[in-house]
């Protein structure tokens, strides 16, 4: 037995579920890098290190597997689950829910 077949066997997960987490991971660091960058040219008072860099894209990539796994049980195609994952990972929670509730009401006002 390799080490592929044991990672594998001891996650339950196939190789195709391992290959569809690395972009979700990948679109969370490099959205947490852009934020960290966003936040140093926008924010006068920001002091920037090494450590805040790296906490920000560990931390955008935790969050942006979480809402990606969320979303594993709807039925949203896959690059529906990267979007909105990474924006999540991007512009945090707060907001991406204040612009989805934003959309969803333009939406309506448009049906209606």
């Amino acid at each position: 037995m390799d080490l592929n077949d044991t990672i594998t066997q001891s996650t339950g997960m196939s190789y195709d579920e391992l290959w569809a987490i690395l972009p979700c991971i990948l679109l969370g660091i490099f959205c947490g890098i852009a934020g960290y960058f966003q936040n140093f040219l926008h924010d006068e008072n920001f002091k920037p290190s090494v450590r805040k860099l790296i906490a920000n894209g560990l931390v955008s990539a935790i969050m942006s597997f979480i809402i990606f796994a969320c979303l594993d049980s709807t039925d949203f195609s896959f690059m529906t689950k990267l979007a909105i994952s990474s924006a999540v990972a991007f512009l945090g929670i707060d907001r991406a829910l204040d612009i989805a509730q934003k959309l969803l009401s333009l939406r309506g006002n448009k049906d209606a």
